[in-house]
C-alpha cells in the first residue's frame, strides 16, 4: 500500500479480500468489500471509486520466457576467427590406414607432422551457416555448411576428395558426417568443439578409431 496525501492504490494479490476506505475521512461511510483481485484507486471523493480488470502476471512472465528454440541457439558455440593447427593427439597413422590411405602418403603426412603449424583455418559463422577456409601445404579449400541436418557437397579434409556432409548440432558441438558417393560408404565423422579458447576437432574413422 502507497499513501501520499488522500490518495492512495491498494493491489493485492494474495487470496485475501480487501476493505478500502478514504483513510482521512471523518465520517462513519461504509467501506468497500473488493475481491483478491481487484485493483483500486480511491481519493476523498467517494464518488471516484475506478476498479480495474485483474494484472496479469502469469501471461506477461511467459511472455518474457524465451523459446526453447531461442535458448538452444544462444548456447550454440560460434567457431567464427582464424586458427591454426597446433598439436595432434592419438595415432593419426591408424586413423590414416582405417580410411584407406596408403603407406606413402601416411609417410608424407607423418614427415610433415601431420600439419602442426601448416594447416590454417578461418572460420565465418551466422547462426547454422559457416564458411570454412583452410589453407595447408597443398592449398586453400573452401567449405560452406548449413548445420540443418541436411545431406550437401563438400571434402573430405584429409584425403581432399568430394564427399556429401550432413552437419548438425549436438549440444554444444557441431558433427559433420561424411560419405562418399564413389563407392557409396560411409566415411567417419568430425565433431567439433570450443574447450576454453581452443577449437577441438575429434576425427573418427568409419571403424570408430578417434583421434
Amino acid at each position: 500500500v502507497s499513501l501520499s496525501g488522500c490518495h492512495f492504490v491498494c493491489a493485492m494479490f494474495d487470496k485475501i479480500a480487501v476493505l478500502v476506505g478514504c483513510p482521512c475521512s471523518s465520517d462513519n461511510s461504509a467501506p468497500m468489500n473488493l475481491g483478491q483481485d481487484d485493483l483500486v484507486e480511491a481519493s476523498c471523493d467517494l464518488d471516484h471509486v475506478v476498479i480495474q480488470p485483474p494484472v496479469k502476471t502469469e501471461d506477461t512472465q511467459e511472455e518474457k520466457a524465451p523459446k526453447e528454440s531461442e535458448k538452444s541457439e544462444k548456447s550454440r558455440p560460434n567457431f567464427s576467427g582464424d586458427w591454426v593447427l597446433l598439436r595432434v593427439e592419438g595415432d593419426f597413422d591408424a586413423f590414416m590406414k582405417a580410411k584407406g590411405i596408403g603407406y606413402v602418403s601416411r609417410s608424407l603426412a607423418k614427415s610433415m607432422g601431420y600439419g602442426v603449424n601448416k594447416v590454417h583455418q578461418s572460420v565465418e559463422q551466422d547462426g547454422d551457416k559457416l564458411k570454412i577456409t583452410t589453407t595447408n601445404p597443398k592449398g586453400t579449400k573452401v567449405l560452406k555448411l548449413l548445420a540443418n541436418g541436411e545431406e550437401q557437397d563438400g571434402t573430405d579434409p584429409i584425403e581432399d576428395k568430394p564427399l556429401k556432409i550432413r552437419a548438425a548440432w549436438d549440444g554444444p558441438a557441431l558433427v559433420m558426417t561424411l560419405r562418399s558417393q564413389r563407392p557409396d560408404k560411409e566415411m567417419g565423422s568430425v565433431r567439433r568443439y570450443l574447450q576454453e579458447e581452443d577449437t577441438i576437432q575429434e576425427l573418427v574413422a568409419p571403424n570408430g578409431v578417434v583421434t
